[in-house]
């Protein structure tokens, strides 16, 4: 698997975690999750990396070798991570390094070996299902090739331009949104440009997820029909004023998420609320899928039609109602309450002037 690595306090996660995950999902179970991987840092052969550091220790005789990583993909902190593994002191300049040292710090940089030992504290991030053949799927588009008229919903790590977005996506018309509302330390790093180098540890390769844009349009679920739903990934769902704007032409909307970081707290009940109060707000049902919080058919009203419980793996099937009649708040938002508050202010400088003129 390839693709961007991000390193966190609980191992290491990305794109290219999920992808081998997901197409070694069984060879994986089948080990119990206790296997090694072998990872590329620089997507380069060992030899290319060798005549690198040989160029360095030519040109850079007298610089300190872990004082700068001469690599754009290795940020400073890995690099002295990197140096420190193999047998290369702190002090040494390249001109001390040897032609041996060179070859384990290539090998480091290119041939890394990490051991993993069962799965993260989570549990839900290998997809362990595998119950479709590779060979049905129609890996251009994500289609079933048995199945064709199959509307398959989901979330994916969408990069574009180089730029890595949380998004959820219609395999079946290639329809993507990108999450407008990022978490804080979790999928971003605030002012992390300024940071960067004033604390060693904002060095470290972190999640650095790019915001969607807040005018995307929603998502078409039937092809045919052309009839749309409004997306919400995660914490989108706690924002009243992006969820209204996604409902000005769809029919019905769908919140995905990933509620395991809130644990044991009240984090994934307070959701499930949150996602109540926009049904309401909307007057538009909802489909809420989350891997370890409450996923849900709620109607235009709050009320939870049916759920699966916290922590319970199952299939949610059921029915629910397409509805285009918006509710003021939708149609208005929070214009209505500011226009009441001008006409109020203005009906009272008329009084007070009036009062002034009887007086």
């Amino acid at each position: 698997a390839s693709g961007p690595l991000l390193i966190t306090h609980c191992g290491m996660s990305g794109p290219a975690i999920l992808k081998l995950s997901a197409f070694g999902a069984r060879v994986l179970a089948e080990k119990n999750y206790e296997y090694q991987v072998q990872v590329n840092w620089l997507s380069r052969p060992t030899h290319k990396i060798v005549n690198v550091l040989l160029n360095l220790k030519k040109k850079h005789s007298k610089k300190q070798v872990i004082v700068r990583s001469p690599f754009e993909e290795i940020p400073k902190r890995l690099w002295e991570r990197f140096v420190m593994a193999t047998t290369i002191k702190t002090t040494f300049n390249w001109a001390d390094v040897s032609h041996e040292q060179i070859d384990v710090l290539a090998n480091q940089l290119t041939k890394s070996i990490f051991t993993a030992k069962g799965k993260s504290t989570f549990k839900e991030e290998f997809v362990t299902a595998g119950g479709v053949d590779l060979k049905e799927i129609n890996f251009k588009n994500f289609e079933s090739d048995i199945n064709t008229d199959q509307t398959i919903i989901g979330g994916v790590w969408h990069i574009s331009e180089g730029n890595l977005y949380n998004s959820m996506v219609n395999f079946q018309s290639q329809q993507i949104y990108n999450k407008v509302h990022l978490v804080p330390f979790g999928e971003y790093i605030p002012f992390i440009s300024s940071l960067r180098g004033l604390i060693s540890f904002f060095d470290m390769p972190m999640s650095d997820v790019f915001k969607g844009k807040s005018n995307q349009n929603p998502i078409v679920f039937d092809t045919q029909s052309l009839k749309k739903m409004a997306p919400l990934i995660c914490f989108d769902i706690a924002f009243g004023n992006t969820v209204r704007k996604s409902n000005i032409s769809s029919l019905f909307m769908v919140n995905i998420s990933n509620d395991t970081w809130f644990g044991k707290s009240i984090g994934p009940y307070q959701h499930l609320d949150i996602a109540r109060v926009r049904t309401i707000e909307n007057n538009k049902w909802m489909i809420r899928a989350t891997n370890d919080g409450f996923s849900a058919l709620i109607d235009n009203n709050g009320t939870i039609v049916d759920k699966l419980e916290k922590g319970v793996t199952d299939v949610l099937d059921g029915s629910i109602m397409l509805l285009d009649k918006r509710t003021i708040y939708s149609q208005y938002g929070y214009y209505l309450p500011y226009v009441l508050a001008l006409f109020i202010l203005l009906i009272s400088v008329i009084i007070r002037l009036c009062l002034k003129k009887q007086y």
